[in-house]
């Protein structure tokens, strides 16, 4: 069956480097856009696919509110929420690069935002046919962990005008106390899942550990602000609207350019 439409849902960086891994006759939809665009595009998506291709998100961010604003119209629709750590960029020559060593790409369900389905035999085929692609039965964990992530990284490079991951080194002090306020954030937008301060200490180190791997990526928000485009900020840091409980991610989430 060939697609009614791309499956690749997306024209930047990441929807492009998927191409390579999905062929377009595979019944399964990505979408490779940004979280305020999400829900625009699955609405329009719903329409021009059979109810039985699963629909898999990767954009970043905590978008729930808005998947559950538009549930009632894709209540059959076998929806997962995904994430992935392959990082892509358009140089400003307008070639792709892509940085996928090792890189994962997981999705599956999340049972408190739509009902948990099956995995279906072409995702089973699709991740059989791709090192590092995984289904996971519920994703809650992944999805708060590259929150976390993604709120800190992005919000210390757009507000301070970063270009590169790697110079959040030279950043350290505050890059931590940014970090301390998205795990704790966190903690709020998935209430369901126990914080410890043994676990956050490991999820610090593995942040570092995941900088130093990107040091030398250009950092996607920080091109998004240096392009003059909408960032997911609202998504990442605009849930820190308390000051006094999150001073840092709050401060940083206002110096973050606003599109006119």
């Amino acid at each position: 069956m060939r697609p009614i439409k791309s499956n690749i849902v997306g024209k930047g960086p990441l929807g492009q480097a998927l191409r390579n891994y999905v062929p377009e006759d595979v019944p399964i939809v990505f979408f490779c856009v940004k979280a305020h665009a999400l829900q625009g595009a699955l609405i329009e998506a719903h329409a021009l696919w059979p109810g039985d291709v699963p629909f898999v998100t990767l954009s970043n961010g905590f978008f729930y509110e808005d998947l559950i604003a538009i549930k009632p119209m894709l209540l059959d629709r076998k929806l997962r929420l995904g994430m992935t750590t392959m990082g892509a960029t358009i140089d400003d020559a307008g070639v792709l690069r892509v940085f996928s060593n090792g890189s994962m790409v997981a999705w599956g369900n999340e049972p408190r935002v739509w009902t948990a389905t099956p995995i279906t035999s072409a995702e089973s085929n699709l991740v059989k046919r791709n090192n590092n692609w995984k289904w996971v039965d519920d994703m809650t964990g992944h999805l708060r962990t590259k929150w976390i992530f993604n709120t800190t990284i992005n919000t210390v490079c757009a507000a301070l005008t970063l270009k590169k991951n790697g110079f959040l080194t030279e950043h350290r002090s505050l890059t931590d106390l940014v970090f301390s306020e998205a795990y704790r954030l966190a903690g709020q937008l998935w209430p369901q899942i126990l914080q410890d301060r043994s676990e956050m200490t490991q999820m610090n180190q593995e942040l570092w550990g995941l900088i130093d791997k990107t040091a030398e990526n250009e950092n996607s928000m920080m091109r998004d602000v240096r392009l003059g485009r909408r960032t997911e900020a609202e998504y990442l840091s605009g849930f820190a609207k308390d000051a006094v409980l999150y001073p840092n991610l709050n401060r940083l989430h206002g110096s973050i350019p606003v599109p006119k």
